[in-house]
């Protein structure tokens, strides 16, 4: 979802709800690349005479890989992105805020997930104006539950933040989310690179009195 600009106040953006579903007995394959996108998008904040200028906040929204019943496969042979990020829009007074969405990959009641290159992203960016924005990492969750199991080549899951620049006041606060691979009555095996990242950073300030942000 992307917000609209405007003079007052910008439009906020709201990701939406991806679902990729084996029910029961069901085989998924997806021979080629796989980029599943749920991001949400604040608005630009203008110049107003009317005191506004503020940026539009962006939500991220849900992304998820199930089982529903027993037996079912998914196959991935190529390269899969999943995306639940979130990018406050700039603005002239602030940035807009960004909150988390929610990746959730989860084989479970004995359903098998093969799959080549899998890459897990809640990406937070709050956006920059006299003030910044503050940003909220999300989680990018790969469960295995209920006899679920995934063979996976390469697994990178991340959940950082970014607060938003300053012109002249306080940079954004970025605080990074949840990141979890996990096995509870099923298996998990990455045969090859695994990378887990969660990370919070603070906005710039370009103001000599300003404030970074945490």
């Amino acid at each position: 979802g992307e917000g609209g600009s405007g003079y007052v106040a910008a439009g906020s953006g709201t990701g939406g709800n991806i679902q990729l579903v084996s029910n029961d007995t069901g085989a998924i394959i997806v021979a080629g690349n796989l980029t599943a996108d749920a991001s949400g998008h604040g608005g630009f904040g203008m110049e107003s005479s009317l005191g506004g200028g503020n940026g539009g906040s962006a939500t991220g929204g849900l992304v998820q890989v199930s089982f529903q019943g027993a037996g079912g496969s998914i196959d991935l042979q190529g390269s899969s992105l999943f995306g639940a990020d979130a990018f406050g829009g700039n603005g002239y007074r602030s940035g807009g805020n960004a909150t988390g969405g929610f990746v959730n990959i989860q084989p479970r009641f004995g359903g098998v997930l093969t799959a080549g290159f899998i890459g897990a992203s809640d990406i937070f960016d709050a956006g920059s104006g006299a003030a910044g924005g503050t940003a909220t990492g999300g989680r990018a969750w790969v469960q295995m539950d209920s006899g679920g199991s995934a063979v996976v080549a390469t697994l990178s899951l991340s959940a950082n933040a970014s607060g938003g620049q300053s012109q002249s006041g306080a940079g954004g606060a970025g605080t990074g989310g949840y990141v979890i691979a996990s096995a509870n009555n099923g298996s998990l095996e990455v045969t090859g690179t695994t990378d887990l990242e969660a990370l919070g950073r603070g906005g710039l300030t370009s103001a000599a009195a300003g404030t970074g942000g945490l």
